[in-house]
């Protein structure tokens, strides 16, 4: 009797206490609404940026960096887009009867739904990368060999990019360059921005070369590693292409086969049950 009353009593605190501090947050945000013009998205993302910790945040921005930020998304926003999406799913999962086991999946779904998209954004930034390296690896050996200065070679790279995550991030790396004047600190940006060993390897070839004064070896010895790398994947490609439709026709053939063979299977197992309850 007792301990029901204390978890009685304990439950009106806590239920106050959160009705103090929604109150309290409500007030604020009004007045901030009233006197800065905030709303509601500004609000939530302030309130998200002081939950969580800097070094969660930082790494958030990091895996959003390599991703492109898809969608402008920042770890606030990406933190609130996974709340909302599991409030959603509970939602969901209330108004359509599901089974314990499909609730949990579902709802499990949708709190790993925007990682598994920055995921495959980041999947298909780093390919874009890696079939343009070639191409811009030749362009700095162009520059080098006909002495163009580097700020003019890397808006050169950023217009020949044909993919726009590739033509974003040279056009920053000229920006940044163009302001700075800092050729080491750009180049160390933009291979830990692109997060493929490529760009880093770019990005040391051509600060060795400016030491050793043998950039245009390096970036010709470069140029042809990349070039037969890029062919080594494209003729894996082609193969694991010509496994994918083996497999699709003979999962065809079979299945008309089946299609064909089903009227006698069906009389055969007529006939077997015949025989059977004869028997």
């Amino acid at each position: 009797m007792k301990l029901n009353f204390a978890l009685a009593v304990l439950n009106a605190v806590l239920l106050a206490t959160a009705f103090y501090i929604a109150i309290n947050e409500y007030k604020l945000y009004s007045l901030k609404k009233r006197v800065f013009a905030v709303n509601l998205k500004d609000s939530l993302i302030s309130l998200t940026s002081k939950a969580i910790k800097k070094e969660s945040a930082q790494r958030l921005r990091e895996k959003l960096r390599k991703a492109g930020n898809p969608l402008g998304l920042t770890p606030e926003t990406f933190i609130i887009a996974k709340i909302l999406l599991v409030i959603f799913a509970i939602f969901y999962t209330q108004v359509v009867s599901m089974e314990l086991t499909q609730k949990i999946a579902f709802i499990g779904f949708a709190f790993y739904a925007p990682d598994l998209y920055v995921h495959f954004s980041q999947q298909d930034r780093e390919e874009a990368f890696r079939n343009e390296m070639p191409v811009i690896v030749d362009i700095f050996e162009l520059g080098a060999t006909a002495d163009i200065p580097i700020r003019d070679v890397f808006l050169m790279a950023a217009e020949s990019a044909e993919n726009r995550h590739v033509k974003q991030e040279m056009s920053r790396l000229a920006a940044e360059y163009f302001m700075t004047n800092d050729k080491e600190m750009c180049l160390r940006r933009f291979a830990k921005n692109t997060g493929i060993v490529e760009s880093e390897i770019l990005a040391m070839s051509l600060l060795q070369g400016d030491k050793t004064g043998k950039t245009i070896n390096i970036l010709s010895s470069l140029s042809s590693s990349l070039y037969n790398t890029v062919t080594a994947r494209l003729v894996r490609q082609d193969k694991s292409t010509d496994y994918k439709v083996l497999f699709t026709i003979f999962f065809l053939m079979a299945s008309i086969v089946m299609l064909y063979m089903y009227p006698y299977f069906a009389n055969l197992e007529g006939g077997l049950k015949s025989i059977f309850s004869l028997i």
